[in-house]
């Protein structure tokens, strides 16, 4: 069918069918999700995402801290690459 599991299309055409026409009709709600995705942004997914978000804010801090900014950027870059690594 055209809905997922959730209530939600799985694809923006089947927001134009009319069995989902009907549904959402009859239950508005079930459009929030499809309304939300125009205030939605892009993020990382992944199951390494609180390491790399570690890395990101120790070497914010250490910047804050006094050490060199671009070295410790470019060693966090490659910290978080070899954790991306296997997703590339």
């Amino acid at each position: 069918t055209a809905l997922h599991a959730q209530g939600r299309a799985t694809r923006q055409s089947s927001y134009e069918t009319p069995e989902l026409k009907a549904y959402t009709d009859s239950f508005p709600q079930a459009l929030t999700a499809m309304q939300q995705l125009e205030n939605a942004h892009k993020e990382i997914s992944i199951y390494e995402q609180g390491k790399i978000i570690k890395i990101l804010s120790d070497a914010i801090q250490a910047a804050i801290n006094g050490a060199d900014v671009d070295e410790t950027l470019e060693k966090a870059q490659q910290q978080a690459e070899t954790l991306l690594q296997p997703y590339k």
